[in-house]
């Protein structure tokens, strides 16, 4: 009876959030690409995480080969997650900025916070000591993160620029870096042994 009491006396009627902004909240191509690429990437993220657990099998043979596997999927595990944390952060910044949460100044202030992140992963990626049959691999990993690193810098350029066919663009080749390097997590996946 109460609430019927609260609710009887209440005059105010709700508006649509449209009408108090007067802005109106249609999906931009951008945000729904920005929400595809956090979407991959957390995804990827969880692959990872599934390929490097160890799987256990009854007494493993263990070779060199094996064992050099093993050292790189360890030694690739923490970059792995610093480079989904940083395409997450990038789709989220998109979001927040195409949101009008923040501003251009903030945008590519993080935006360089971005580059810097895949930059410094990509020189973790080129330090590891790997021998001649892994090689391959790494280079591939390399050459995606390099793709990562230019469609943030062309992510950049496009907002300043504001054309919204080029913001998507970026985007949209930073989905594709993305698509590669859960490809390659699905070749890292451990060696089955027959």
């Amino acid at each position: 009876m109460t609430s019927a009491v609260a609710l009887g006396h209440a005059d105010l009627r709700l508006r649509s959030r449209r009408l108090r902004s007067g802005r109106s909240h249609q999906l931009s191509p951008a945000l729904v690409v920005a929400t595809i690429a956090v979407a991959s990437g957390v995804g990827y993220l969880v692959a990872v995480g599934d390929i490097t657990r160890p799987e256990q099998a009854p007494a493993p043979v263990v070779d060199a080969a094996m064992l050099q596997h093993q050292q790189l999927v360890a030694d690739l595990r923490p970059i792995d997650a610093q480079i989904q944390r940083t395409i997450a952060e990038e789709g989220l910044l998109v979001a927040a900025y195409q949101s009008g949460q923040i501003d251009r100044a903030e945008l590519q202030r993080r935006l360089e916070q971005i580059l810097t992140g895949y930059q410094d992963a990509a020189n973790q990626v080129g330090a590891l000591d790997l021998p001649p049959a892994l090689r391959d691999g790494l280079h591939a990993d390399q050459d995606a993160l390099q793709a990562l690193t230019q469609s943030a810098i062309d992510l950049s350029q496009a907002y300043d620029d504001g054309d919204q066919a080029r913001i998507a663009a970026a985007l949209g080749r930073s989905l594709e870096a993305t698509a590669r390097l859960h490809a390659l997590s699905d070749d890292l996946s451990p060696p089955s042994s027959h």
